[in-house]
């Protein structure tokens, strides 16, 4: 195990569908900087959630 730095940005949007219903989309960008590895470790995540009330 080793010490790193990292950390992730998003950006989302949710709608409502009805009047009960919501639906999201997010995208994430995650980076992580570790000592001694060369190169930072880098993700992007996509994201779709649907939400009933």
């Amino acid at each position: 195990m080793t010490v790193g730095l990292g950390g992730a940005f998003g950006l989302g949007y949710e709608f409502f569908l009805n009047s009960t219903a919501a639906m999201s989309a997010g995208l994430t960008y995650d980076a992580r900087f570790i000592p001694g590895d060369g190169f930072p470790r880098q993700s992007l995540l996509v994201g779709l959630r649907f939400t009933w009330f």
